[in-house]
């Protein structure tokens, strides 16, 4: 991959299509992908966005037919061909509209910081979540997103459902999920000082510490 050009001199758009490519390739360098999901990485690497477009057979009506339509949606996306990249997504979710399928969007639109398409996404996200933690990522990402439009109360909003999900697991699970409320419980601070909610603020803060003063 190319990385050339100083971020400096990027700007926020092209910093976010960066950041795209950045990511992809982080995803195309695990372990666990099919075999044509790995020649991918190298035409990228190469710049041979076209070929590695072409290289992705969305044809054949396979059972990774849903992947490779997100795939080559996000080769699209390196290319700057979002309108084609939109169609594959579709395409993606007409085949298999699983949970799966919706975090894979909702996390591309995040990543290239559009955010009223990740917001959609994502709530589609948490319709199809089969368990709480399915829940986590995509009520995470909301309140991020919604920190960063300013909308502090949907962001509380987010935090405090969140909240409410990672409580009942850490019920059961203290060592991995204590750690990640002590965390949101911060977050959540930080939203309601916004929301000139200070007390309730205080509160958040003080368990947050508390939680973390038990962990050491």
């Amino acid at each position: 991959m190319n990385t050339s050009t100083p971020s400096s001199q990027l700007s926020v758009e092209e910093k976010n299509h960066f950041i795209f490519i950045s990511n992809l390739f982080v995803k195309l360098s695990r372990n666990d992908l099919y075999s044509w999901e790995k020649k991918l990485k190298h035409l990228l690497d190469e710049a041979e966005y076209e070929k590695a477009i072409e290289a992705v057979d969305t044809v054949a009506g396979d059972k990774e037919a849903a992947r490779k339509h997100i795939r080559k949606a996000e080769l699209y996306i390196v290319n700057y061909q979002f309108d084609d990249a939109e169609s594959h997504f579709k395409k993606a979710i007409a085949i298999s509209p699983t949970y799966i399928i919706y975090l894979e969007i909702a996390n591309t639109y995040r990543d290239l910081d559009k955010r009223p398409e990740a917001l959609e996404y994502y709530n589609q996200c948490l319709t199809l979540a089969f368990s709480p933690e399915e829940e986590i990522e995509p009520l995470n990402n909301m309140s991020l997103i919604h920190f960063k439009n300013n909308d502090y109360p949907a962001a509380e909003n987010s935090l405090s459902e969140l909240l409410l999900i990672l409580r009942f697991l850490s019920a059961e699970n203290p060592d991995v999920y204590l750690p990640i409320v002590a965390a949101t419980l911060k977050s959540l601070g930080i939203v309601q000082k916004r929301l000139n909610a200070f007390p309730e603020a205080e509160a958040s803060f003080s368990e947050s510490l508390n939680i973390l003063k038990q962990l050491t």
